[in-house]
């Protein structure tokens, strides 16, 4: 995907700035998701491998644009191996397989008197399994 995402006109008097021209916040310019699966037979059950990549470029969680504001781009890697038989399935996935380090959100300057940032960070590496039911 591409977003051209940029504030045509926008200034603010107090203090006076000007932030025109910059990218809008959580407006990534790129993203991009690419998944593959195979799928075989296994006498009356099936085994489905699935992997998939999605990527976000710099995204700026502030209308300043700074870097101290900035999510660099970043990559995700997903993996699931589901058998499938008619009245269950079992699912082993994997999340986050390179173990990135990412930010999901921040807010600046929250309405306390810390003059602080608070981040949301993205999941670690995560392992599990899913059990299920067909009744």
């Amino acid at each position: 995907g591409y977003l051209d995402a940029t504030y045509d006109e926008y200034t603010i008097d107090i203090p006076p700035t000007d932030f025109s021209g910059n990218r809008l916040n959580y407006a990534p310019e790129y993203t991009g998701h690419l998944g593959t699966e195979y799928t075989m037979t296994l006498d009356e059950a099936f085994l489905t491998a699935r992997l998939d990549w999605s990527y976000r470029s710099d995204t700026f969680f502030d209308r300043s644009n700074n870097e101290l504001d900035t999510q660099e781009a970043y990559s995700l890697i997903n993996a699931r191996l589901r058998y499938d038989a008619e009245l269950y399935y079992i699912d082993l996935w994997a999340r986050n397989l390179g173990d990135e380090s990412y930010v999901t959100g921040q807010l600046i300057n929250p309405p306390f008197a810390c003059n602080c940032r608070t981040v949301n960070v993205g999941a670690p590496r995560t392992f599990g399994v899913t059990l299920g039911a067909r009744f």
